[in-house]
């Protein structure tokens, strides 16, 4: 399944997150629950597989942040 953004790179960059009132925030976070829930089993694994990955790299980076200020 192929995703087509419906913005363009410099559209979302000026109206980051940051910007965004929390009722826009949280129309943006069902729009990709949506756009999730009607993807393959396939594309879904692999985004799921790519934020594990992710999760264990931050907990690493945290683990290592502790061990260095620990033997500061």
């Amino acid at each position: 399944m192929q995703i087509i953004p419906e913005k363009t790179y410099s559209q979302r960059k000026e109206r980051s997150v940051t910007y965004m009132s929390k009722d826009e925030r949280k129309e943006m976070i069902e729009n990709i629950a949506e756009r999730f829930t009607q993807m393959d089993d396939v594309d879904k694994s692999y985004i799921a597989g790519y934020m594990a990955g992710k999760q264990e790299e931050r907990q690493k980076w945290e683990q290592q942040g502790k061990t260095a200020v620990a033997t500061a």
